[in-house]
């Protein structure tokens, strides 16, 4: 047994090699694997001893011994002043415990004969990343490096960041400087934190979040996430950048427990979780409009760059952009249905599971032994940087879903009111940029991986040639497109297309953002109307698929309402009418449509509904009187008995009755009407009378037995749902029993002149 292996069993034994080899798993909550511990103490050495004895693991046993060469004779070239003593050994498991676990599960549950070829070649990679690392850093910590004393002073921590490689086993580092601050160090040609994050330097140049929060607010005020992030000096300056690396915040706290286990995320105080919610809302708008996509779960993380900020969530892999954003879950914010997975980068829910997870894991024998497997199930989390909660636990942004959408409009009218500075912007800054193109989930490539590690036949018919390349170098494969000022759909396979991006920021287009963001949380959602007087939001979900969303904008005086349905998103722009005097207009105009309705209605029954010119006048009437109808539920919400006087009330309450739609106006009155018989300003029976109306226009049973047809020469009630308690449904709402409402209604109106 060589010198490098036996101090590696040395330190398992004294239960200092954590990270070196596979965890030892337990089963968790929900289904999930959860880490018991890492391999430690006599036994475990014994038994990885044991195991490194047998021949298939030389390959990992040679590996070791030439990594323990290589890091004795870098560590004598570089002093303290550049890494301190102990970050290149060869059982440091932060920096090398994902390679040594990589080829050892390979050794031990692999079937390839190239064995030896793959430890040789990830080491051989490893090794030619970090020297590249060093020479990088040497170089620029002379001439492009941030005056922040937190970045002052020689390396003290290096850590591998990521389970995939990429560009010839390359992987993102986390560098932790002697002065505190910690840094990412990205070994990549697409530095889209640099494009659209940067904080401003004289090593750098300003981002386009940054431009954007500098402009002056044209609806509401813009806060998006900035951060550090630079390209170095030297010729190979735009094959990498630096970036701040995101700590997480102050309000961190266990949300959710099973048994012994603790899932520990960013928990808010009301106020914060405001203006927390606001920022994550414009971030989603500005993915949205630039085309940012691969958002999802740990790409995006709730946290803070210094003591003092406020939590926000930041992107620390801005890598695709300028793409076709459809729909707001091609961000990756949002888990879509095409994702495969939930975890988007804005998560709804505190689950157990993680969206990634070891490839292989330890199980314990009942003598003690470690039995490694290839995981099946789902791997469990102790923490998320994903999840943000309040301190009523409301997951996600569902329980603010007012100051979210606040956002995404706020950020919209800032890219619509300065489109062209943000197209001369991205003129100067954009051109020549490297913006990464991914062809395939990274599942389906760590699948392939898998398959060529247990020597199964590659599936070459699913790849093209230069994937292929690349997973022969056992890489998650990488593409990378530079944007030229004006592309050329004949030069690039999959062109960015960021000069038509601000086209696309005109205020309509922001209608598919505001549907999805609404009906991803519709479920979570406790209500169906949202009033926020304070940031001069509304929504209202009718029925399924259905819903609008209005925004004040007091600077224009407009009101900007998006409403839905299953096909079309709409925008309509109304005037804000200010004047309080305008109620006892409304209640006058209300009562003024009734009686007009009145003396059209009852000759139009008498005749038996078959008057075709009074048919069309009330048509006419019903359909203007609804139009003038929404503008004064805009504007001053229900209109109430306090607000008009009981006869206006039921006037309007009449007008939605006869009307024929538009039903998503409708069923948001339903909504308001409910809401305000809730709190007393509204009676019951105008909540029975209008949901009748809509269940009977839809062809559904009704609820409260409030419509009826004729049948046999007799009025009798249109089908109900659940018939045998309709009676308690009718006494919650103030009205007599359907026998005694029936007996009523055929007293008033004997047949044939029944209004159905």
């Amino acid at each position: 047994m060589s010198t490098a292996v036996e101090r590696l069993i040395a330190a398992v034994a004294a239960g200092e090699a954590d990270g070196m080899f596979p965890p030892v798993a337990e089963p968790g909550p929900d289904g999930v694997l959860m880490l018991s511990r890492y391999p430690g103490g006599p036994q475990d050495a014994e038994h990885l001893a044991e195991l490194l004895r047998r021949p298939r693991l030389d390959p990992l046993v040679r590996m070791l011994s030439d990594l323990d060469e290589w890091c004795e004779a870098r560590a004598l070239e570089y002093d303290d002043a550049i890494l301190a003593p102990g970050v290149l050994r060869a059982s440091n498991a932060a920096l090398f415990g994902p390679l040594v676990t990589e080829v050892f599960t390979a050794c031990v549950l692999g079937e390839s004969a190239d064995l030896a070829e793959y430890a040789a070649t990830r080491l051989e990679q490893q090794q030619r990343m970090l020297d590249e690392f060093l020479d990088r850093l040497s170089r620029d910590r002379l001439s492009a490096w941030p005056t922040d004393l937190r970045f002052g002073g020689g390396v003290e921590e290096l850590a591998l960041a990521g389970d995939e490689t990429h560009n010839g086993g390359k992987r993102v580092l986390r560098v932790t400087m002697r002065g505190g601050g910690r840094l990412a160090y990205k070994p990549r040609p697409v530095a889209g934190e640099v494009l659209f994050l940067a904080t401003s330097g004289s090593h750098q140049a300003s981002s386009v979040f940054r431009m954007l929060n500098r402009l002056p607010p044209v609806s509401g005020d813009v806060t998006l996430p900035i951060m550090a992030a630079w390209r170095g000096k030297g010729s190979d300056r735009n094959e990498y950048s630096w970036q701040e690396w995101i700590e997480p915040p102050h309000q961190w706290a266990t949300i959710r427990t099973s048994g012994e286990y603790g899932l520990a995320a960013t928990r808010l105080t009301a106020t914060e979780a405001r203006k927390f919610w606001n920022r994550a809302g414009s971030l989603a708008g500005a993915a949205f409009a630039f085309g940012i996509a691969d958002l999802m779960a740990g790409n995006v993380l709730a946290g803070r760059r210094a003591a003092t900020d406020p939590p926000m969530f930041y992107p620390v892999d801005l890598e695709v952009c300028f793409t076709d954003t459809a729909r707001l879950a091609d961000t990756g914010l949002l888990a879509g249905p095409d994702t495969g997975h939930h975890h988007g980068g804005i998560e709804d829910e505190a689950r157990w599971c993680a969206l990634e997870g070891p490839r292989a894991v330890f199980h314990t024998g009942r003598d003690g032994s470690l039995d490694l497997r290839v995981r099946q199930q789902p791997w469990g989390r102790t923490e998320s940087r994903n999840v943000v909660t309040d301190k009523q636990n409301r997951v996600g942004y569902a329980g603010h879903l007012t100051n979210f959408l606040r956002g995404m409009f706020d950020v919209w009218t800032l890219l619509s009111a300065y489109r062209d500075t943000v197209e001369r912007f991205l003129m100067r800054h954009v051109d020549g940029e490297a913006m990464r193109v991914v062809r395939k989930p990274t599942a389906e490539y760590v699948r392939e991986l898998e398959r060529r590690l247990r020597g199964a036949a590659p599936e070459s018919g699913d790849f093209q040639a230069d994937e292929l390349e690349q997973l022969r170098r056992w890489d998650v494969p990488y593409f990378v497109h530079r944007a030229p000022t004006s592309p050329d759909p004949a030069d690039l396979e999959e062109p960015p297309r960021w000069s038509d991006r601000t086209r696309n920021f005109d205020m309509t287009s922001l209608g598919v953002a505001i549907r999805d963001a609404v009906e991803h949380v519709r479920a979570r959602l406790t209500t169906e109307y949202l009033s926020d007087e304070r940031h001069g939001v509304q929504v209202f979900l009718a029925d399924t698929d259905i819903g609008q969303v209005s925004f004040d904008w007091p600077r224009r005086r407009q009101r900007m309402t998006y409403s839905w349905d299953a096909h079309t998103t709409r925008l309509r722009v109304r005037d804000l009418a200010e004047e309080p005097d305008q109620l006892p207009r409304v209640r006058d105009r209300l009562l003024r449509i009734d009686d007009i309705d009145s003396r059209l209605r009852a000759p139009w029954a008498d005749g038996g509904f078959t008057d075709a010119s009074l048919e069309d006048k009330l048509l006419r009437l019903t359909t203007s009187a609804m139009d003038w109808l929404e503008n004064v539920v805009d504007h001053y919400g229900w209109p109430t008995a306090a607000l008009v006087g009981a006869d206006a009330s039921n006037a309007a309450c009449r007008l939605l009755q006869h009307a024929t739609g538009p039903s998503d106006f409708q069923y948001r009155c339903l909504a308001l009407l409910r809401r305000a018989a809730d709190d007393g300003l509204a009676p019951g029976h105008q909540v029975a009378f209008l949901t009748d109306t809509l269940r009977v226009n839809s062809d559904r049973p009704q609820l409260y037995g409030t419509k009826f047809y004729e049948k046999d020469g007799r009025l009798e009630p249109l089908p109900i749902e659940e018939p045998d308690t309709v009676d308690d449904r009718r006494r919650r709402m103030g009205m007599p029993s359907l026998s005694a409402y029936t007996t009523a209604m055929r007293r008033r109106f004997p047949l044939p002149t029944l209004e159905r």
